[in-house]
């Protein structure tokens, strides 16, 4: 069974994590915490508050089988990284995490479709994430969290967007780069888009000679929007591991915990 991925981006999810979704978790699986998306200065003192809050519940040990993973969320604010440089500048941060994610998409700054200047915002990102903390000594890893909406959307075919060269281009930086694709906007049609949005991202990975486990996608629960219910995500959930077997990570956004925990459920937690 694949480990999950959980956000929280107010201290009220923080305390929804501690005291509802705690029974369904287990180590090995990720929280994501977030702070300067859409815009946003990012705050590292209360990202620090939220992690020391989370970390009593949900240990970091340094025994990977007891272990939970912990990463930071941001996009840019008004100048290119800008979010990013304050974070690893903050050794203390640095220090708590696992990974920094790097939101990719039309609400945040500095944004573009155009595929090839897309490359070279990644690159930057993960060379300004791993020279710093390489100073520092943490592991942290540098994750790109892109939009999902080139994957289908016909308006945006022309841009040739291909989300295994993201990930290589990640890699190619060094500290183990990961990628998270925004895919929840296809889990409401699991023949008609959720189905060819996979396929289509499995065949992209392979081409770039990435295993089928290293593609991590994204669905909403909830309603409004892109979300979906406990009951289609999980429908999304499955139809996934039919199509990829060997996946090792499923990210859930939420917004309601009791639509979170009914998932979780329905996933055997």
């Amino acid at each position: 069974m694949p480990t999950v991925m959980v956000q929280a981006y107010s201290q009220t999810q923080v305390n929804d994590l501690i005291n509802t979704v705690a029974p369904f978790l287990k180590p090995g699986d990720w929280l994501d915490l977030v702070s300067g998306n859409n815009k946003t200065q990012i705050s590292t003192s209360g990202l620090k508050t939220w992690l020391g809050q989370l970390q009593a519940i949900f240990p970091t040990t340094g025994d990977p089988n007891n272990d939970y993973e912990y990463s930071i969320h941001t996009g840019d604010y008004s100048t290119p990284l800008d979010n990013v440089k304050i974070a690893v500048a903050d050794k203390t941060l640095m220090s708590l995490i696992d990974d920094v994610l790097y939101d990719y998409q039309p609400s945040n700054a500095n944004f573009t479709f155009d595929f090839p200047t897309t490359l070279t915002k990644m690159t930057n990102f993960a060379n300004a994430l791993v020279g710093a903390v390489g100073l520092q000594g943490f592991p942290v890893h540098p994750v790109a969290y892109p939009t999902g909406r080139p994957v289908l959307e016909s308006d945006l075919q022309k841009y040739n967007w291909d989300y295994g060269k993201i990930l290589t281009t990640l890699q190619a930086v060094g500290n183990a780069g990961e990628q998270i694709i925004q895919t929840q906007a296809y889990a409401g049609d699991i023949s008609g888009s959720w189905t060819p949005a996979i396929n289509k991202l499995l065949t992209q990975y392979s081409n770039s000679g990435l295993s089928a486990r290293s593609l991590v996608v994204q669905v909403t629960v909830g309603t409004g929007g892109n979300a979906q219910s406990p009951a289609q995500c999980y429908a999304a959930f499955k139809q996934l591991l039919t199509l990829d077997p060997s996946t090792g990570l499923f990210y859930i956004w939420w917004s309601n915990p009791s639509d979170l925990t009914q998932l979780l459920q329905l996933m055997g937690r």
